[in-house]
Parts: C-alpha cells; structure tokens; sequence
C-alpha cells in the first residue's frame, strides 16, 4: 500500500511539477513523507 501510493503520488507529483519547482517539490514532499513516516511509526 505505502509502494503503491508512493509510487503514484511520486509519479503525479513528478510529472506535474518536473518543470515548475522540482528542487521545492522534492524537497517539500520528502520532508512530508519523513514526518508521516516518522510519526506513523514512532506513534
């Protein structure tokens, strides 16, 4: 489930933002993903 939506919302977000704000994009998503992931499984 976690691959799945990664890959999906990766593959959306990618293809979307390649040509606008792609360091931000990253930067922003991975950090969202980090603390999601952070507090899924610290909680």
């Amino acid at each position: 489930m976690k691959s799945a939506l990664q890959g999906f919302m990766e593959q959306a977000g990618y293809s979307f933002w390649s040509n606008r704000h792609t360091q931000s994009f990253s930067i922003g998503f991975r950090f969202s993903l980090y603390r999601r992931l952070h507090s899924h499984v610290v909680i």
